[in-house]
């Protein structure tokens, strides 16, 4: 969630790709091969591969040069569906401001204050009901795991004093808790058991929360009806609402032994809207709210007869706003019953028919913009929580303001619907989809006339569309594509064909679509890379580009309907289908902004200026004058250059290059070298370049560039010479012994800028110590694994542990020894095949199992890397654990540092000082405290002790106390660092293979993997 207020206008800048060396932005043009169409259809799964590489004749016609301004979004936004642009029109869709937080209140009648309280630390999804009784709250709720659970308070001590996993729901939730006349808790639901369904009572005991016994209240509740509503009468039985078709209802009495005393359909007869909860008069006589089915302001409440049934008045109210919570089945023994709308509390009395406002809850518990629901309302006091379903949220109603550029709303439509983050862009409108039931719902917004209408389309025929893509061609015809399916549809939004891929492999799908002239085109995922289909008209079937650029995340979204953009690493380009051309529009490197992502929204207006939104990023960008490009022509250039670019590092590069007045810093990604997802070229080419003395002024990567080598080979500055001299950045900031587990021969080459744990997570109890083990208690301990793969052993035991076998110091090797050769028997007979884990995966139970792995006791161990907090968190509320480091012929092995983000400065930069404040800026606080940021949880740590701990903190929700102690034990006591070699990892790999598939023996594996290495060791001595 996030909400941007009093944004100044700033400069943002770019990421851009480079070769090594420094040298000044050249202005060089000329031309691009024209690439033709294979012919293939969209069924074909064949592909060429393909990528931007040295030797494809790709080069700019023209580079535009961009800067970016940060637009103002509306103040009441709180989250952001996604954003377009329309002329000098900027249009918003989104939801307003709401507090996530699941936070319990009591108020006192007393106090006039709430009283805040968490129930026992449980993270909870929903909360169905709550009752106070002596100082104590009882909440039945969903807990995140989804499972329903029943918990008792002690608000004296705030502390949950028992819980039970509530078992006997088999599809519907509880719709009523009440106290017995003893103090025990009972909760009634609709449910079935022993072939019957109906509606039962469940009893708990008050201190225990133990179930006494379970009781069949009636069985007359058809299976096809909903249950609604369940209240206590006088007489101690039930009014019962149902619901079997929509606006349908059936009202009955079941009386304490069971009787039906009346049941009722169709009461009244109009009521005319749709159920929001139920009350009983002083008279005990039951009242039903309904919402207005044409107004939902208006509100119809209707009283029965408590005896017959029947309907005996009905006054309306009004209320502005949306979003009421009523506290349903409420037991004070007045005729008010309490509701809450826009942080306000309510009491309404069915009698005299008057509304009253009783709190401000927002101003209360201090929580703004808050939603609250009432759970009790007694002489003790009213318990009431706040609480946003995210989930549910993200698929409620839509806002879509249109502002002007400065960010002034002009205009606040409301919607009926929710919308998928993409949009389309016609003429003066904006186009966005959804799928409700099964219709497909287009709403198209014009930002002339500031209107909102609605374009319907029947799906009934059409089996499991997801529409996650929506454009609009010259011709006015609507496309719209899910991962499999792509309809066509006219302006009325009839469907004029139907496209099914039905020969797509399983995995390769449609990641976007765009509108060009009178045709289309697709861009196809697979896991060999991205291809590009074409269309020339909506009646035929797309054939494959052919052309070198595969590294494609997405297509532009454009008024411009006669060509097609594309966004890739390397800039934007644009296809001209009549030219067969294709050139780049812009490249980052030529612009200050940074690098547009893969999650990003990118439009083209027809201004000529570039919208990117993403999650939490909102820009416009326009084409730099004159004197702004000299300007940025005018600066050297720092070469860096990485395996893959990640979002922190971008920023911090963009952050760089707006404030340094005399150098900027151009990304060499080399991931465009890839020729599919699972393709390591990018290593190898990164490696190669290095070798051969193309070394750039930093480098960043993980384990599979070889900065080990490199480093030893003089290629990399030591950066203690900086730490030791530098006032604003030093060791003492860091891990003291993160830092040294890099270093070689007290020299620190190479700087992590996020860590991991390499570590073996253990039931407390195996042999070994707290945070290690050796060979011979490995061997011992029974039953560690569970569906643990060959490759994973190797790679965690072995290629990832290199330090146990090979002394990098001295260059030499012991894979001889006895240890190794056990080591590689156990994971024979003890780890599976791949084949073995995928046939026992797709088996109904497979995945219950194996979240249950450790709770059923099917295994002692796991062997992980440990990326983010919460991951401990699994493992701790399923059994007591400890994190060792891997087994060791030494007695204290302690879990390894891992990364996966080095940052090195070459040796042979002319710029090192500039270079040093580039490295300064990424591992200051500024940035170490976002890694990871833009994941839903803390992924990867910093090495900054303060970042550290901070991300810590702020992950408090979603790691629990002890887990966290044993992370930053872990962190602080490592003594090894989890290094790797590329060429070591394809020796040991490739001859275990050969041993596990029997292709030859124990003695011959460890005989050749020892030479073999021993080999390549004197090599590079």
């Amino acid at each position: 969630m996030f909400m941007k207020k009093n944004i100044c206008t700033v400069l943002s800048v770019l990421l851009a790709f480079s070769m090594c060396g420094c040298r000044k932005i050249s202005d060089e043009n000329s031309g691009i091969n024209s690439p033709g169409l294979s012919g293939t259809e969209i069924s074909d799964t064949d592909s060429t591969g393909g990528k931007i590489s040295e030797s494809a004749d790709i080069s700019v016609t023209k580079t535009g040069i961009y800067i970016s301004e940060e637009y103002k979004l509306p103040e009441n936004l709180d989250f952001l569906y996604g954003l377009a642009a329309v002329n000098d029109k900027i249009v918003v869709t989104g939801s307003e401001k709401v507090s996530p937080d699941y936070s319990i209140y009591l108020y006192d009648e007393k106090s006039g204050k709430p009283r805040s309280y968490s129930p026992g630390g449980e993270k909870i999804r929903h909360i169905y009901h709550g009752t106070v009784s002596n100082d104590c709250a009882y909440l039945c709720l969903q807990n995140e795991n989804s499972v329903l659970q029943l918990l008792k308070t002690d608000f004296n001590n705030d502390l949950t004093v028992a819980s039970e996993i509530l078992q006997n729901y088999s599809f519907a939730v509880p719709y009523i808790m009440e106290p017995e006349n003893n103090g025990d808790i009972s909760l009634i639901y609709s449910g079935s058991a022993d072939g019957r369904t109906g509606l039962y009572k469940d009893t708990y005991d008050k201190n225990t929360l133990e179930l006494k016994n379970t009781d069949l209240i009636t069985d007359e509740i058809p299976a096809d009806e909903n249950t609604l509503s369940v209240i206590s009468d006088s007489e101690n039985g039930y009014f019962v609402l149902t619901e079997q078709e929509r606006m349908d209802y059936c009202l009955m009495r079941i009386s304490s032994g069971g009787q039906t005393v009346f049941s009722e359909y169709d009461s009244p007869d109009d009521i005319g809207g749709i159920y929001a909860g139920m009350y009983k008069t002083e008279d005990n006589n039951p009242v039903m709210i309904a919402v207005d089915a044409e107004d939902n302001t208006i509100y119809h409440a209707d009283v029965f007869d408590k005896d017959t049934g029947t309907t005996i008045d009905r006054f309306d109210f009004s209320l502005s706003g949306e979003n009421i919570y009523m506290a349903d089945g409420t037991e004070n023994e007045g005729a008010e019953f309490s509701f809450t709308q826009s942080g306000m509390l309510f009491t309404m009395d069915p009698d005299t028919q008057t509304c009253l406002q009783k709190l401000n809850l927002c101003e209360l518990t201090g929580k703004e913009n808050a939603h609250f629901e009432v759970l009790s309302d007694s002489d003790s006091g009213m318990l009431f929580f706040s609480s946003v379903d995210e989930k549910n949220m993200k698929s409620s109603n839509s806002n879509i303001w249109i502002t002007d550029a400065a960010g002034k709303v002009l205009s606040e439509l409301k919607s009926d619907n929710a919308f998928s983050p993409d949009y389309a862009m016609s003429g003066n409108c904006i186009y966005m989809v959804k799928k409700l039931n099964n219709e497909l719902i287009i709403t198209k917004t014009d930002t002339e006339s500031m209107s909102l209408s609605e374009i319907k389309t029947d799906l009934s025929e059409i089996q499991n569309f997801s529409p996650e893509h929506i454009e609009v061609n010259s011709d006015g015809n609507i496309i719209v594509s899910s991962p499999e399916n792509i309809l066509f549809l006219n302006s009325k939004g009839e469907i004029t064909d139907n496209i099914i891929q039905g020969n797509l492999d399983n995995n390769e799908f449609i990641s976007d679509i765009a509108a060009t002239g009178s045709g289309y085109a697709l861009l196809k995922w697979s896991p060999e890379g991205t291809k590009i289909l074409y269309a020339d008209d909506i009646s035929s079937k797309p054939a494959e580009l052919d052309c070198e650029i595969k590294n494609i995340s997405s297509f532009a979204n454009t008024i411009d309907k006669s060509n097609l953009y594309m966004v890739t690493s390397e800039g934007i380009l644009k296809y001209s289908a009549p030219d067969t051309e294709i050139s780049f529009i812009m490249k980052w490197a030529d612009s200050e902004i940074s690098e547009v992502t893969s999650d990003s929204d990118v439009f083209l207006t027809d201004c000529g200026n570039l919208v990117w939104t993403s999650f939490d990023n909102t820009f416009v960008y326009r084409e730099a004058d004159e004197e702004t490009a000299g300007k940025m022509k005018d600066k050297e250039i720092i070469t860096l250059a990485c395996d893959e670019t990640k979002d922190f590092i971008n920023r911090a590069v963009a952050e760089f290059n707006r404030t340094n007045s005399g150098f900027r810093i151009e990304i060499n990604d080399y991931s465009k070298f890839n020729q599919n997802y699972t393709d390591n070229s990018s290593f190898d080419k990164l490696n190669l370049d290095i070798a051969s003395g193309k070394i750039p002024d930093i480098v960043i990567g993980g384990n599979s560039i070889d900065t080990v080598h490199f480093s030893r080979m003089g290629m990399f500055a030591d950066l203690n010479e900086f730490l030791e001299t530098d006032s604003e950045l030093n060791k003492d900031d860091f891990f003291t012994g993160i830092t040294d587990l890099f270093s070689a021969d007290g020299k620190l080459y190479r700087l992590p800028l996020s860590i991991y744990l390499n570590a073996a997570i253990c039931r407390e109890g195996l042999p070994g110590k707290e945070n290690s083990w050796t060979f011979d208690e490995f061997f011992s301990a029974d039953n560690l694994f569970y569906m643990t793969s060959r490759e994973d052993m190797v790679r965690y035991l072995i290629t990832e542990n290199l330090e146990e076998y090979i002394d990098f110091s001295g260059m030499a090797c012991h894979f001889d020894d006895i240890y190794f050769s056990k080591l590689l028997t156990y994971i024979k007979e003890n780890a599976e095949s791949e084949e073995e884990i995928t046939e026992k995966l797709s088996s109904e139970t497979a995945y219950s199992e194996y979240r249950s792995r450790f709770s059923e006791r099917l295994c002692n161990a796991e062997l992980c890397n440990i990326e983010y907090a919460d991951k401990l968190t699994e493992y701790s509320e399923l059994s007591p654990f400890t994190l060792r480091g891997m087994p060791s012929v030494s007695e204290n092995i302690y879990p390894a540092v891992s990364s996966d983000n080095f940052i090195c400065i070459s040796e042979r930069s002319e710029h090192k000082d500039e270079v040093w404040k580039f490295l300064k800026l990424i591992m200051s606080e500024k940035y170490q405290d976002t890694i990871g940021e833009n994941q839903k949880h803390i992924f990867r740590f910093s090495i900054r002790k303060d970042s550290f701990d901070k991300m810590i903190s702020e992950c408090s929700e979603e790691i629990t106390a002890d887990a966290a102690g044993k992370l930053r034990k872990a962190v602080e006591s490592s003594n090894r660092a989890a290094l790797s070699d590329s060429h070591i990892t394809g020796i040991i790999n490739e001859q275990t293979s050969l041993f596990f598939s029997d292709a030859q023996t124990i003695y011959e594996t460890v005989n050749n993997i020892q030479n073999q290495v021993r080999t390549y060791l004197m090599e590079i001595k």
